[in-house]
């Protein structure tokens, strides 16, 4: 049998076992995190409790590797091998008398008391099998944070070091091939350290979850419609840490009535009854609104608003809407309660807004706008003159009974690609309940909703709308087909073009690749000053917290920001001098301020900041002086994430890449500038293959019941 093993496990079944646990269900085995015991050493464990699962005769046998031997040598030699409990219990009543003594027994009435002493015996061994097993799982858990913390340590420790060897020898003049690439990002400020923001609030708590384990699909449903298996398993996880007990639970879960299977075959998919009627509810609301025809705009009115709105941009950009634009003014002032509209990155939705909202205002009709952040809400607001807010806060408003849709209403809705199904399907309800017109501006390819559903293309699809696909954004031929090609899922072409432009910069790590992110910012900021505009972007906020202190030390090394002060701030200690780049990372109305907004620092004192905010759509700009004491949802403005730069444009972009981003943030990353951007890659970042990866799994699908 030995010999059988050494095929499987050629390596393992030679020695004795490391201290490791190998659980093997039916045919297939789950082993320790490869990140613990190795990729080959899981492997060969794994094959090797299927071999001694078939060996054992039963089909669902659960073995034990370990270093020690509990049950002796009958149940193997040089290895522990725990027994699935039904097959213990087999055995284990197979040792009472059997034939005459048996007979004799039961006459006397000692078999029942000698059954009742070997189950009480059963009971404690599983018992302690399942105490022993525990206290396994937990050590190993314990060896993996001692080992976190020392990592840790150890990285503030090199932090620390680096930021003085690059204090020491930072005025040494160095060649740009010189040997310190890397050293802006390890060289930060250890006293201005990365901290996670806290974890959002779970819908269910741990107890809740376990008296009703049916709850996880709710949780799996709020970001996702479709789900595996493996999703079950692993939302249950969180909450179950007996591997015995989440088998059982999860195959309770897959029996749940409210489970509707959408895809077959040997990874079936699953959503749930509640997500397809959501699904069914609002495409038939979409549909009927769509053939509603209630509203309308008069020739003149829409012919007239065209004319000013090209006066104006003759007089801006010297330019004119497009004939596409033209169509999609026309499309959205049309008869029907229901429009959409999809428009590339930078192909002058805003522009297009601009005109048909001063059709609808002259026609009578009163304009409303709405998007998911305040920023964008400013944004819509500032370019097409539209009101706007959050939706969070009309749907406050309306639940509170003010701000109500009117049947002379037109709702618009921008970024509409971002938001998911049920509150979209709110939205589509209130406006069709109040017979107010409702439009849907955004794009599909962009960045995707948090929540579970694509509404917005679902019902793109259902009604038919407009379309934007000239790019107005970008100054080059070159990179406004580039940005066609990363709205139209051919990401791979458009990297292509950037590379063939020398605007793909390849490192051997992420350190490499931040450095010379930071040094070619500091060209780009010496070269042409801080009138142009621009802007470093990252998916992990630890490598914009990374390549903001990066161009910190950069500019510092070079005599700039002087006279910093150290301040408390929601991110962490956070120092700024004049001319710093400042974020705000959170509405104030009070302030006037909104989550994502950039200004520059004009001036420091020991408990204010005085900040002049970037130019918006119409060049103005402000000032603000605020205490951090009382507003401290600031960090520095450099870089930020993707996701905040939606809606963004400046002159020049810096992004760099991660394994993380798929082909939408791509394509939101690349198409933020006017005149040029680069991208800085690692050699292990295979991006273009994981981009259609991604999009593959992420493609929308028809929620269909399999037969």
């Amino acid at each position: 049998m030995r010999d059988r093993y050494h095929e499987v496990a050629p390596g393992i079944a030679d020695k004795p076992f490391d201290t490791s646990l190998v659980i093997a269900f039916a045919r297939t085995a789950v082993a320790v995190p490869d990140q613990v015991v190795g990729q080959e050493a899981a492997e060969q464990r794994g094959a090797l409790a299927g071999a001694v699962g078939q060996d054992l005769g039963h089909e669902a046998a659960i073995i034990v590797v370990d270093d020690r031997l509990r049950h002796g040598p009958e149940e193997g030699k040089g290895m522990d091998v725990a027994v699935h409990p039904g097959l213990r219990h087999r055995r284990r009543t197979s040792r009472l008398p059997k034939g005459i003594k048996a007979a004799w027994l039961r006459i006397s009435g000692k078999y029942g008391a000698l059954k009742r002493e070997h189950e009480v015996d059963f009971q404690r061994c599983l018992s302690r099998d399942a105490g022993e097993l525990q206290e396994l799982i937990e050590a190993q858990l314990r060896e993996r944070q001692e080992l976190q913390q020392g990592f840790r340590r150890l990285r503030h420790r090199q932090s620390v070091a680096m930021a003085k060897l690059y204090r020491e020898f930072g005025g040494i003049e160095a060649s740009p091939d010189h040997n310190v690439r890397g050293a802006f990002e390890l060289a930060a400020d250890p006293r201005q350290t990365f901290i996670l923001d806290d974890e959002p609030e779970a819908l269910f708590t741990v107890d809740q979850i376990r008296k009703r384990p049916e709850r996880i699909l709710d949780i799996i449903t709020d970001t996702q419609e479709t789900f595996s298996r493996n999703d079950i398993v692993r939302g249950l996880a969180k909450f179950i840490d007996d591997p015995l007990r989440l088998s059982t639970v999860a195959g309770a879960v897959l029996k749940s009535n409210k489970l509707v299977k959408v895809r077959d075959g040997s990874k079936p998919l699953y959503t749930t009854s509640e997500v397809e009627d959501l699904n069914a509810s609002m495409e038939a609301q979409a549909r009927t609104m769509s053939a509603r025809k209630s509203f309308g705009v008069s020739a003149q009115n829409t012919q007239s608003a065209i004319r000013r709105q090209n006066v104006l941009l003759k007089k801006s950009a010297g330019a004119s809407l497009s004939d596409e634009q033209v169509q999609a003014i026309k499309h959205v002032l049309g008869l029907s309660q229901l429009n959409s509209v999809v428009g590339f990155a930078g192909s002058g939705k805003s522009t297009m807004l601009a005109a048909a909202n001063e059709a609808w205002s002259k026609q009578g009709y009163r304009v409303r706008g709405a998007t998911l952040s305040g920023k964008a809400a400013d944004s819509l607001q500032e370019a097409s003159g539209i009101q706007s807010r959050t939706l969070a806060s009309l749907e406050m408003s309306w639940r509170n009974g003010y701000s109500l849709l009117e049947p002379n209403d037109v709702l618009v809705i921008d970024e509409a690609g971002m938001i998911g199904t049920r509150q979209m399907k709110r939205f589509v309800d209130e406006a069709a309940k109040r017979r107010a017109k409702l439009v849907l501006i955004g794009d599909p390819e962009q960045l995707q909703p948090i929540k579970a559903g694509m509404p917005f293309r679902v019902i793109n699809d259902q009604i038919g709308g407009a379309e934007l696909t000239e790019i107005r954004r970008q100054k080059d031929d070159w990179q406004r087909q580039a940005s066609r090609d990363f709205a139209q899922n051919r990401t791979e072409a458009a990297l292509k073009a950037y590379e063939a432009h020398g605007a793909i910069e390849t490192s051997s790590n992420s350190n490499e690749a931040i450095s010379k992110l930071v040094q070619d910012y500091m060209v780009d900021l010496e070269l042409r000053g801080s009138e142009a505009s621009r802007l470093a972007l990252a998916y992990r906020r630890k490598d914009v917290h990374a390549i903001n202190q990066g161009i910190r030390m950069a500019r510092k090394s070079g005599g700039e920001l002087k006279d910093e002060k150290l301040f408390k701030t929601g991110h962490g200690l956070r120092a700024f001098a004049s001319g710093d780049r400042i974020l705000f990372t959170k509405n104030d109305a009070g302030l006037g301020v909104r989550n994502g907004m950039q200004a520059t620092v004009m001036k420091v004192d020991e408990n204010e900041l005085a900040v002049r905010f970037d130019p918006n759509g119409k060049r103005e700009t402000r000032s603000l002086t605020f205490a951090p004491e009382r507003y401290s949802a600031i960090d520095h403005g450099y870089a930020t994430t993707i996701h905040k730069s939606q809606g963004a444009t400046v002159d020049t972009a810096f992004v760099l890449s991660s394994w993380q981003m798929d082909s939408h943030l791509t394509y939101v990353a690349m198409t933020r500038h006017r005149e040029s951007a680069k991208l800085y890659i690692d050699s292990s970042s295979l991006l273009s293959i994981g981009n259609e990866l991604r999009l593959a799994q992420r493609a929308p699908r028809k929620l269909q019941r399999t037969q």
